[in-house]
């Protein structure tokens, strides 16, 4: 599981305008790998 987003896939981020919902950049990373698309 991913310590980054626990499995989720997304990453919560806080910015000024409130809280953004982000991609997990690895598990996005792992999930292009696999897919082939890099």
């Amino acid at each position: 599981m991913c310590e980054i987003c626990e499995g989720t896939g997304r990453v919560y981020v806080e910015s000024p305008i409130g809280v953004q919902v982000n991609p997990c950049p690895k598990c996005n990373k792992a999930y292009r790998k696999r897919k082939g698309y890099e």
